[in-house]
């Protein structure tokens, strides 16, 4: 349980980072930037023949972000691999990005939160592909 307070922790501090760019850029919106520019880096590592497609979808989506703000998401993706890290220590699947979404207030009440512990289990596999 100690694994979960950690997790925890980290889903806070990339919500209130992400709190903090969406006042710029929208909340949902930095939200959604952050999903794809972790997605498309992902994706580099794993897929060689999306390269160059997700490397456009990436560029794109950081050209909207300052300098400053770009170092911000490289941070933030770095404290997200880092709890995928942690996760592996915990009792079981750890649903970070559901909890940074609803720190954010991004979840719909008719839809349910979008980011279960099914797909928790989805971004270990990937992330276990692209560890090899």
């Amino acid at each position: 349980m100690e694994a979960n307070k950690i997790l925890s922790a980290i889903g806070k501090e990339i919500s209130g980072e992400l709190r903090i760019l969406g006042e710029t850029h929208g909340g949902a919106a930095t939200f959604e930037d952050f999903l794809t520019v972790t997605a498309a880096a992902l994706s580099n590592i794993a897929d060689a023949g999306s390269h160059e497609e997700r490397t456009k979808q990436f560029t794109t989506t950081m050209s909207k972000y300052s300098g400053k703000e770009r170092l911000v998401l490289v941070r933030l993706f770095a404290d997200l691999t880092a709890a995928f890290d942690k996760a592996q220590n915990a009792a079981g699947p750890y649903d970070i990005l559901g909890e940074v979404a609803a720190e954010l207030g991004l979840c719909a009440e008719c839809c349910g939160q979008f980011f279960t512990p099914q797909l928790f289990q989805l971004w270990w596999l990937v992330w276990a592909l692209v560890a090899i």
